[in-house]
């Protein structure tokens, strides 16, 4: 094995970052050809330089898990060759990657969170700019949504900056310039996926204080009622989502509501239909091709079932209908396992990755979107971390701890 020089280390720690903002990024050809991709491909000749061919055994074990129920679909029948091959060779190289970039990495975990926030806080100011630009030119306002393919996914990119931030601003009167921009980025993107990251970040913020956390969730929900009253287009898709669960009747409904509720119709009877293990990966488009024509009422929005069924629109939703009660399971153990205690000097750190991992349960049904496994190994490694910092209070003074990562077995 050997170690990179600094040089190369720096460029793989900043190709890295780049790939989180990299979503829109892409080249429609035959296939989608993303920069992500380019990154990757580019990076894992240099990573497997490195690579001391060890990998975590808990980590192996989801990942054998996966092809192993995916061969059980097959064999099942509910799932296909392609459509699980698509998704677990995808899931595979792209946690391979961050996994081998944070073994190998010279830098710590805080030095990468805190180079991560001052590149979120640049994003928010372009993104600043240049809903200012275009709402000059065309003259009707166009959300906050930076160099992200759209207001939401910027939200969900940037979420643990503005928690990281705000929480220096608050309890050690720091970064308010960045906390401020963060959260007028966010403000202004006009998403409720965005206004829904807020809401959890108050309430993690406030979590070691219950009286405040009551406060806080009174305030965001007089917020939300504000927002409902004044934001017309926020107030339409409340509206539409509300009617259109009532006997799943989305006529005359927005798109938003729709991704939403159609994948919600499809995910609930696929998990009826398997309930222990899904679909299978990949196989929610074979679940909402066999269910969503049993949808009552699609109306003038059945235009887009074939761009919907890719993505389940939550991967809350997406694990519902292809893993069933395991992989629900399995989330709630990987988040339960690796939290961080409120107590914990890496707590804060840990919360805010957390902002990321409610809203991609919420909002985004990819399984390996660019920056995906970049925020889920940073949530182990966080922990970690936190770990090994209460050991080594315990152990003699002597023993120091190592500053980098170390994603080891």
């Amino acid at each position: 094995m050997m170690r990179l020089p600094p040089y190369l280390q720096k460029y793989l720690l900043g190709s890295s970052l780049l790939i989180v903002f990299s979503e829109a990024a892409v080249v429609h050809t035959l296939i989608d050809v993303k920069l992500f991709y380019a990154i990757m491909a580019i990076n894992f000749p240099l990573l497997l330089c490195c690579w001391n061919w060890k990998l975590k055994r808990g980590y192996l074990l989801i990942i054998g898990l996966l092809w192993f129920m995916g061969a059980m679909a097959i064999l099942r029948g509910t799932d296909t060759v392609s459509a699980f091959l698509q998704q677990a060779v995808g899931i595979t190289l792209c946690s391979l990657y961050f996994h081998l970039f944070f073994s190998n990495t010279s830098y710590s975990v805080k030095s990468i969170v805190r180079l991560y926030v001052a590149c979120s806080y640049w994003v928010a100011v372009l993104g600043l700019v240049l809903s200012a630009i275009i709402t000059a030119i065309d003259g009707k306002y166009f959300p906050v949504q930076s160099i992200l393919t759209e207001p939401a996914h910027f939200c969900t990119a940037v979420m643990p900056a503005l928690y990281f931030s705000l929480s220096e601003a608050i309890w050690q009167r720091r970064e308010k310039r960045r906390a401020f921009v963060l959260f007028l980025a966010v403000a202004m993107s006009g998403s409720s996926t965005g206004f829904f990251g807020i809401f959890v970040t108050g309430l993690l913020l406030a979590r070691r204080r219950p009286l405040i956390s009551i406060v806080v969730a009174g305030f965001m929900a007089l917020a939300g009622l504000g927002l409902y009253t004044f934001d017309t287009h926020f107030r339409v898709r409340i509206d539409d989502t509300i009617s259109g669960a009532n006997g799943f009747d989305l006529s005359g409904g927005n798109l938003t509501s729709y991704a939403f509720l159609s994948n919600l119709y499809v995910s609930w009877h696929a998990f009826q239909d398997h309930p222990i293990a899904g679909y299978g990966p990949g196989a929610h488009q074979i679940a909402h091709e066999k269910y969503i024509g049993d949808l009552p009422a699609l109306g003038s929005l059945e235009q887009y079932i074939e761009t919907d069924k890719r993505d389940a629109n939550s991967l809350f939703l997406r694990i519902t209908s292809e893993f069933g009660l395991a992989g629900l399971a399995l989330v709630a153990w990987f988040l339960k396992r690796f939290s961080v205690p409120a107590a914990s000097d890496n707590s804060e750190m840990s919360a805010a990755i957390t902002t990321y991992l409610a809203m991609k349960l919420l909002r985004e049904g990819h399984w390996f979107s660019p920056e995906m496994y970049f925020f889920v190994w940073l949530y182990v490694l966080v922990c970690q971390e936190s770990r090994l910092m209460v050991s080594a209070s315990q152990a003699p003074a002597a023993m120091v701890m190592a500053p980098s990562c170390n994603l080891t077995s």
